[in-house]
């Protein structure tokens, strides 16, 4: 909410480099280091663990203020039961919401062979990677992963099930990319990157909003602009990029 006037086009919020969940720092942070230094895996993998060791490493965590945060469900399609997804049959999400689910299950595949080297040398939190806590990281990354564009990084390996998504267009600041948005990188195209962008990812949606979570090279931080006035005790709102209601729906 806002607590003062703010003016069109006042930055609203400024997240430094070091908040900056990006893959690169993860995979840094993590007590998977080893491994995946050895054995990267995608991007959206690399996020997940980092995020499902979060939650189980609880208030002794560097991170816990922001993870303590998190709901423990968001009503997402990895949520859905497999009668709650037949509903969606002869309509345009059904495909997109397959995809998204199939995506999840080979990012979880994709994950064994480093989760079981993790087990031999008893890295990790207790639980910290069992299917249930990484399937709720999937769902945290499908709501709320940011994609940076103005923040160029080296493109990390696609998810598996990649092949699956190829048609899938990327939307400008786009959040809760996912897997899906993962997968539907053309290869050769530039892109940003992919970062869970903690407590900025608090705000909410506004269809009629146009400015976006981005960096700036500049200010050598995430900024976010105002788009509109605001007065005091006004909601505040970012874009999550041109979706369908639909589409907000399977995230």
């Amino acid at each position: 909410m806002a607590a003062v006037p703010i003016a069109k086009g006042e930055a609203l919020l400024r997240l430094p480099p070091h908040l900056l969940l990006t893959p690169a720092a993860a995979a840094q942070q993590s007590c998977l280091a080893p491994l995946l230094a050895a054995a990267p895996l995608p991007a959206w993998s690399v996020l997940a663990l980092w995020l499902a060791e979060a939650r189980a490493a609880g208030p002794a965590g560097d991170w816990w203020p922001y993870v303590s945060l998190l709901p423990a469900a968001t009503g997402c399609v990895l949520e859905w039961s497999q009668e709650e997804v037949g509903w969606l049959r002869g309509s345009q999400l059904a495909d997109a919401a397959a995809e998204i689910r199939a995506a999840a299950d080979a990012s979880w595949a994709e994950m064994q062979p480093l989760l079981a080297g993790a087990a031999a040398q008893g890295l990790g939190p207790q639980g910290a990677f069992t299917r249930e806590a990484v399937q709720w990281a999937f769902g945290m990354l499908l709501s709320r992963l940011v994609r940076l564009d103005s923040l160029q990084q080296e493109a990390a390996a696609p998810p598996a099930a990649a092949q699956q998504q190829q048609q899938q267009q990327q939307q400008r600041g786009q959040v809760g990319g996912g897997a899906a948005a993962a997968a539907s990188q053309q290869q050769g195209e530039p892109r940003g990157t992919e970062a869970l962008l903690p407590f900025a990812d608090l705000l909410n949606h506004s269809p009629s909003c146009t400015e976006f979570l981005d960096w700036d090279a500049a200010e050598g931080c995430v900024v976010l602009r105002a788009d509109q006035r605001y007065r005091p005790g006004e909601e505040v709102h970012v874009s999550y990029g041109q979706k369908s209601g639909g589409e907000l729906q399977l995230r």
